[in-house]
């Protein structure tokens, strides 16, 4: 668990994953302009969001093909170690057909 704390990102925005106890962690933002989200740790190896926008939202590790941490997905939202790059791809791609509303 102590290799998923650190500096994580939503593209540019910066987050900060803390310890919790019983196994829990805590996103929080950089900026300190906004509450952190608690997480609580789950049977199966993932966390469950507790409070905030994404209460009841998932947080899963994904790991690469060689076993280490790829990325944070936390209810599709994904979280990189680096800001995204203004000009690659978005992580976990994006829709070909582009955004729609229901």
């Amino acid at each position: 668990m102590l290799a998923l704390t650190g500096a994580w990102y939503w593209g540019p925005t910066g987050y900060l994953l803390r310890l919790r106890d019983e196994r829990g962690l805590e996103l929080v933002p950089v900026t300190g302009q906004a509450r952190g989200v608690p997480l609580r740790a789950e049977a199966d190896g993932s966390w469950t969001a507790t409070d905030g926008s994404w209460n009841g939202e998932s947080l899963r590790v994904v790991r690469g093909p060689d076993g280490s941490v790829g990325h944070l997905d936390l209810g599709t939202v994904v979280l990189t170690r680096e800001p995204y790059p203004a000009t690659g791809p978005t992580p976990g791609g994006v829709d070909p057909d582009g955004w729609r509303g229901l």
